[in-house]
């Protein structure tokens, strides 16, 4: 049993998402991500780069490039993000939309990195028309700083993700459930998904003896990094000098700092409970819920990592406001 504190973690966010332009402002596309990082350094005064702009700096501290240091805001693009249907429905044919992808630096978990996510999303959205549709997506990545996730709390955390991976869906919108191509879930896309198992899947998922057992186990099947939870970057020796985290890819694209950082909390209070709970404790946990099979929600999940009533209530009118859009676009669908 650890004695760290959520506090003691260290997060990042990959935001997808487009902007409209009423006409196209530059021929060359860098230009306008050029534009956007110029924008938020005015209206920030944070530290904002563009991808183009980072892969031709210098190597920085112990010879890392830039790239992998992940010491600044990040302007760059995704090929998994397209705005071809709102393209064709836009009655201004001159409206042009820029494909996107930010990243933020290491943060720490806490009032100064949240603060800092707030400040970028409200200062893009109030300078730019802002938009996601179900191309997007909202990536976070949670660790200890260059420390990667030791193995017990990698244990613990995979074996509950596995138990409540369809309740934590619920917190999604239903686009981001089982076959979207880039964020599978465990039973589709894990080893243990898809090559099955035989006898107690008590004694498989807690039978490991190392990291790189446990990415055996839940890692994403040949190595795919397209699944919901994303944990090759914890193989060992680590490949990269910075990015030693378990990355969740499962939420939909979002600019709404208030849900975004909800998540970011949800997700670190997570992994720290999965790194403070007794291993003996944690058996008799996840016996609890395997035994039980069904009819329990997110919200116990809430409640055994101690989430305060106030995140009860925020994600159970989030939850609320899901359902009801989802009834509404199958609504617009039939007509």
């Amino acid at each position: 049993m650890s004695s760290q504190s959520s506090r003691d973690f260290t997060f990042g966010v990959e935001f997808e998402f487009g902007i409209r332009f009423e006409k196209r402002p530059f021929r060359d596309q860098s230009q306008i991500r050029e534009l956007i990082r110029d924008t938020l350094i005015a209206e920030t005064g944070l530290k904002v780069r563009t991808e183009l702009e980072i892969d031709g700096m210098e190597r920085g501290a112990d010879k890392i490039p830039e790239s992998q240091l992940f010491t600044t805001w990040a302007i760059g693009t995704d090929n998994s993000v397209g705005f071809f249907e709102e393209t064709r429905l836009d009655k201004n044919h001159d409206a042009f939309y820029c494909c996107l992808e930010m990243q933020t630096p290491v943060l720490e978990f806490g009032p100064g990195g949240f603060t800092e996510i707030h400040i970028v999303l409200t200062a893009l959205q109030k300078h730019f028309n802002v938009l996601v549709n179900d191309t997007c997506g909202l990536h976070v990545h949670v660790g200890r700083g260059k420390e990667g996730i030791d193995h017990l709390p990698l244990q613990h955390l995979m074996s509950t993700i596995w138990v409540f991976e369809t309740q934590i869906t619920e917190l999604l919108h239903k686009s981001r459930s089982s076959y979207h191509i880039h964020c599978s879930p465990l039973y589709m896309r894990s080893n243990l998904g898809l090559r099955g198992f035989r006898g107690n899947i008590l004694d498989i998922m807690l039978g490991t003896n190392s990291v790189n057992d446990v990415i055996n186990v839940f890692g994403g099947y040949e190595n795919s990094v397209n699944i919901a939870y994303n944990i090759s970057n914890l193989l060992q020796p680590f490949v990269s000098p910075v990015k030693r985290t378990i990355e969740f890819r499962q939420h939909q694209g979002c600019m709404d700092s208030e849900i975004v950082l909800n998540w970011v909390g949800f997700l670190v209070e997570l992994v720290a409970w999965a790194h403070k709970i007794d291993h003996q404790d944690f058996k008799i946990f996840l016996t609890k819920y395997i035994d039980q099979k069904e009819g329990f929600s997110v919200e116990n999940l809430f409640k055994e990592i101690g989430l305060r009533e106030s995140v009860h209530e925020f994600w159970r009118d989030r939850m609320a406001e899901l359902r009801a859009a989802e009834q509404e676009e199958e609504n617009e669908k039939e007509v």
